[in-house]
């Protein structure tokens, strides 16, 4: 049974997370096009070295700046969905305690 203070709770945490999950939102946005950018960035001076255009690519991605951007990617898509999971329990949180008041009538 969920009661009326957990219901509270729950969307008091929801309130207060807002600008937490915009944040995590916005810090996977950056993360991601960080990994684009130092991809086209690694294929741009791979130009000047000669290397055949059809293997740029592969080599970019096994670049050591390429797996950390990826890496920090990774981390903030790793956070973001936690903090998505924890926001899913409290709407259910909430809808349960909705259906007990609703079924009480």
């Amino acid at each position: 049974m969920i009661d009326s203070s957990q219901a509270e709770s729950a969307l008091e945490w929801l309130t207060r997370n807002a600008e937490t999950h915009a944040e995590l939102v916005g810090e996977l946005r950056r993360a991601e096009d960080a990994v684009k950018k130092i991809e086209a960035l690694l294929i741009k001076g791979m130009d000047n070295q000669g290397i055949p255009v059809s293997i740029r690519q592969a080599y970019a991605r096994a670049d050591e700046r390429y797996q950390e951007a990826l890496d920090r990617a990774t981390e903030a898509k790793i956070a973001l969905v936690k903090n998505e999971d924890l926001m899913d329990a409290a709407k259910i949180r909430i809808s349960l305690y909705q259906t007990q008041v609703k079924d009480r009538l």
